[in-house]
């Protein structure tokens, strides 16, 4: 006969709380008091029973490891094939000998080509190729645990960019007990279709070293890797091709890129990643917007119908979003973009490829405690959001006219604002008042017609903060249309 579990004190302590949240609530005649004890008396359950839960579970998984120690070596393998990795991870925990056998090759071995994979396993030769570059297979796995695709997919998708890409993004470092410090470092790429029910099917891999890969002959900042997968079968045609790609840089597996969830169509994608630091730590420089671009070159017949999968092209582009300029040219004067576009993507790969991700990318993000945090220049408030729009003035201050299009015969729009609202509170209004994004611009028809101003040509692009009194009409005559266009938008 088994011994009962012993109780855990915490748990003895958080049950009589909730006992004795009960027994006020009885007492209590005050209807809010009463009220509030017993939220409290449901909250302390509540805890006492998670806690108890998770005992357990901890107990079961202690007689399942005794009991599982007791069978033969071969036997507990079988049951150990059979186990998902949090399984065989919970179950290895519980004696010494279950340590010894979790961690042997002959467990993680065959479990790398199914493991990595978005399909139901990888090619052969994609499996021996990580082996023969030194990869640890039980060390490659977990480390590949948290890129899986949560499976199935939430919910269908019709375009790109919804849903979860990542199961979840770590909340610490990998740990040297986990690294794979002296394999050789590569890219790995799978491709696959989905089809517009949502449905996923992974049908070529392959693993190149990342000595291998180098620069475009026609764009000198694109990665190349060289592939030459043979897709025979596979026309890329509805459904169209989508890759999986990641890299083992420094001894970490990182993610590079999942096209399903970028923007862009067919052979091309791109993403804007996090642009907050560590990307940049310039002080100087007001906000630095990363994208990184992931195209394919194939080979089609003259169907035509493609073949053959040919390279991936990869591109890092970092740009400065300053007074000064729009993109950054110099390579010295950017982290990541560099003439040696190998070395500056590595560089990108080893020190912030996962903490660049998207938030939305994930099932669950451990690494973020926000849940308001944004990731992403996509994501960011509009330049002008913090402007103060005042109040229309029934007399005086500046009479502007709005054209919606500029090139129309539209009729024009008339508003007063105060003299010292700022040009930024010009696209504030047009935002919310014409329901569309100015962000490259909008049409002021000029004159001094009854109080009509409109905005100087020489600020035009026309900085946010400048307030309107100083932005007036400077040599346009009646009647001439002016796009104002925000130099420090995104």
């Amino acid at each position: 006969m088994e011994s009962p579990e012993p109780i855990d004190p915490l748990t003895a302590a958080h049950e009589a709380t909730a006992l004795w949240h009960r027994q006020q609530a009885a007492s209590q005649q005050d209807c809010a008091a009463r009220t509030w004890h017993s939220d409290q008396a449901e909250h302390w359950t509540a805890v006492a029973d998670r806690r108890r839960e998770i005992a357990e579970r901890a107990a079961r998984r202690r007689r399942d490891g005794t009991e599982l120690g007791r069978l033969a070596e071969d036997m507990v393998f079988e049951v150990l094939e059979a186990s998902q990795i949090k399984e065989v991870l919970s179950l290895g925990a519980t004696s010494r000998r279950l340590r010894t056998l979790t961690t042997a090759d002959r467990l993680w071995a065959p479990r790398v080509a199914t493991e990595l994979s978005f399909g139901s396993s990888l090619a052969a030769s994609t499996v021996a190729s990580l082996a023969s570059f030194g990869c640890d297979p039980r060390r490659l796995c977990l480390q590949f645990l948290p890129w899986q695709r949560a499976w199935p997919p939430a919910e269908f998708r019709s375009t790109h960019g919804d849903g979860e890409v990542f199961a979840w993004r770590p909340r610490d470092e990998v740990p040297a007990s986990l690294r794979l410090p002296f394999a050789q470092e590569w890219v790995f790429c799978e491709i696959y279709e989905r089809d517009n029910s949502g449905n996923y099917n992974a049908f070529a891999s392959k693993v190149v070293r990342l000595a291998d890969c180098g620069p475009w002959a026609n764009n000198p900042r694109t990665l190349i890797v060289p592939l030459d997968l043979d897709t025979a079968g596979h026309h890329n045609q509805e459904p169209w091709y989508e890759v999986r790609v990641f890299a083992l840089v420094s001894g970490v597996v990182v993610p590079i890129c999942d096209t399903d969830a970028m923007d862009g169509e067919l052979g091309e994608r791109y993403v804007y990643l996090n642009s907050r630091p560590p990307v940049s730590d310039r002080a100087d420089i007001h906000e630095m917007i990363l994208q990184l671009k992931v195209g394919f070159n194939t080979t089609e017949d003259h169907q035509p119908h493609t073949y053959e999968f040919n390279s991936l092209h990869i591109a890092l582009r970092e740009y400065e979003n300053d007074s000064d300029s729009e993109s950054v040219e110099d390579p010295a004067r950017a982290r990541y973009e560099a003439h040696y576009v190998v070395d500056g993507l590595r560089r990108f790969l080893s020190s912030d490829a996962i903490s660049a991700q998207r938030t939305a990318f994930f099932v669950k993000d451990y690494r973020r405690s926000d849940s308001d945090y944004v990731d992403g220049n996509w994501k960011r408030p509009k330049p002008w959001a913090d402007a103060v729009l005042s109040p229309e003035p029934g007399t005086g201050g500046i009479m502007l006219k709005f054209k919606d299009d500029v090139e129309s015969e539209s009729p024009l729009f008339t508003r007063r604002f105060v003299e010292t609202d700022t040009v930024g509170a010009l696209f504030k209004y047009v935002e919310a008042e014409f329901q569309y994004g100015p962000d490259n611009g909008f049409g002021l028809v000029c004159g001094s017609l009854g109080s009509t101003r409109g905005i100087a040509a020489d600020a035009v692009p026309s900085s946010l903060a400048t307030p309107l009194k100083d932005a007036g009409v400077h040599g346009l005559y009646d009647g001439q249309v002016v796009t104002v266009v925000p130099d420090n938008s995104d």
